[in-house]
């Protein structure tokens, strides 16, 4: 992946949703609770999305993001 390095880690990702008392986030609140940008937490997600790790609907002008099993199991 170009540009700079990622300095949050897919299992940082992961853990976030694990620790947290809710089950869905946006990218946005997923972005801020990682000092991460949108942009990059965006592209960070749409990669665990196609690993299996997480599932997304998209709710009006946002993505709503949640945690599947098997990123739970990781």
């Amino acid at each position: 992946m170009a540009g700079r390095p990622e300095d949050t880690t897919d299992k940082e990702i992961i853990e976030f949703f694990r620790n947290s008392g809710d089950l869905v986030f946006s990218t946005g609140e997923i972005a801020e609770a990682l000092s991460y940008s949108q942009p990059g937490m965006f592209k960070r997600l749409t990669k665990l999305e196609e690993e299996g790790k997480v599932e997304s609907k998209k709710l009006g002008g946002t993505k709503a993001w949640w945690l599947v099993e098997r990123g739970k199991n990781e």
